[in-house]
């Protein structure tokens, strides 16, 4: 009986071992209900949370877990000493009872498809919030990504374009400047030319200008050698008459001439002797289907005044006029053309004529077309017209 006692009081003290080692597994599992229990209460709060915490506290009960197989081995051994040594039906029920609360807190866990399954959803439930902002950024982002693209581009072109742009704008300059170094070199080439063309030039104008001054003299002097020569022969026609559409006779010579004309001056009353005669003589003609004219030299202007006047006596024989120069004579049908003069005649050498007011005017050869339309001006102003 003395030994029992002890037995029974270390298996006393077992039991109390056991009821403390229960009440501290009933502890821990009441402290991963409360871990839980705060858990699934921060994660209804935040969804982003909620993963986290869940996570945490399935790692937590898990960890706790991990502690139980030794807890319940302990209880089983327990529970087979105490069978073994006739241990109460009450602690057997306990036992029992902590091993359902065990395996009702391991049914409360969650599983890890259900853990995947709500990190899944949670994770497009903010991918879904998040996509516009996303796009949003992504679609900014990709614009400037472009327009530095573009930059980057335009700034590599822009320098490639600038490189060959300078290559090529030196090429042209090293081409340019040789062409103009060449041209530069025919250009002097063509100054020095012009420089001697220059003054071949001016040597030739001023020879020009010479050889026109010259040239001028000599005209005005051999036109006023002409006006001279026409004026001398004038004058030494001064005593002529020249007769026209005078029959020719065959065999006929300056005697029978002279004979024919001292003759017919007899019938109108005019007595011209042998010696008053110094010539008389036929000149040729184009005319060749009229007679030849006939040149008559007198030795006095008396005389020749004397037969001149009977000239309208002896019309029907031949027609008796002065004996002009062929200068004068076209320089009088030029005048007798003239609209502004009245009257043209020859008269002691000389050319005379009248304008259209009433003016008398003498002309010479030399006279230009100035001296015409200054007699014009004239008859203008006076209001005739012609």
């Amino acid at each position: 009986m003395a030994s029992e006692a002890p037995r029974i009081n270390h298996d006393n003290q077992g039991n109390q071992d056991g009821n403390q080692d229960g009440q501290g597994d009933q502890t821990l599992v009441s402290s991963q209900d409360n871990q839980g229990d705060n858990g699934e209460a921060d994660w209804s709060d935040c969804d982003q949370d909620r993963t986290k915490k869940k996570k945490d506290g399935g790692r937590k009960k898990l960890k706790q877990l991990s502690l139980y197989p030794s807890n319940v081995s302990v209880s089983r051994k327990r529970k087979k000493r105490l069978s073994s040594n006739g241990q109460s039906d009450s602690e057997l029920s306990e036992i029992n009872e902590e091993l359902k609360h065990i395996n009702m807190r391991l049914n409360g866990l969650v599983t890890k498809d259900e853990l995947k399954a709500l990190v899944d959803s949670s994770v497009q439930l903010i991918v879904n919030q998040l996509k516009p902002e996303i796009r949003k950024e992504i679609k900014a982002e990709m614009k400037k990504e472009m327009r530095e693209s573009k930059e980057i581009i335009r700034k590599e072109l822009q320098k490639d374009v600038q490189k060959e742009v300078k290559k090529e704008v030196k090429s042209v300059e090293q081409l340019v400047n040789e062409k103009l170094g060449k041209f530069s070199d025919r250009c002097d080439g063509i100054d020095l030319d012009i420089e001697n063309m220059k003054e071949n030039i001016a040597k030739q104008a001023r020879q020009l200008n010479d050889m026109h001054e010259t040239l001028k003299g000599a005209m005005n002097t051999a036109f006023d050698a002409l006006k001279l020569a026409n004026h001398n022969q004038q004058y030494s026609q001064k005593n002529n008459i020249k007769i026209l559409n005078w029959r020719e006779k065959n065999g006929e010579n300056s005697e029978s001439l002279r004979v024919d004309f001292i003759s017919e001056m007899q019938k109108v009353g005019v007595t011209v002797s042998d010696s008053d005669i110094l010539a008389i003589h036929r000149v040729p003609t184009k005319n060749t289907r009229s007679p030849r004219p006939v040149i008559l030299k007198l030795i006095r202007s008396d005389v020749r005044l004397n037969v001149i006047r009977k000239r309208k006596e002896v019309a029907g024989t031949f027609k008796m006029m002065d004996h002009v120069t062929e200068r004068n004579l076209d320089l009088m049908n030029r005048l007798r053309d003239n609209d502004n003069l009245h009257s043209v005649w020859y008269y002691n050498c000389n050319i005379h004529a009248i304008d259209m007011v009433g003016d008398r005017h003498r002309f010479d050869i030399g006279d230009n077309s100035e001296k015409l339309r200054r007699i014009g001006a004239a008859v203008g102003r006076a209001g005739i017209t012609t």
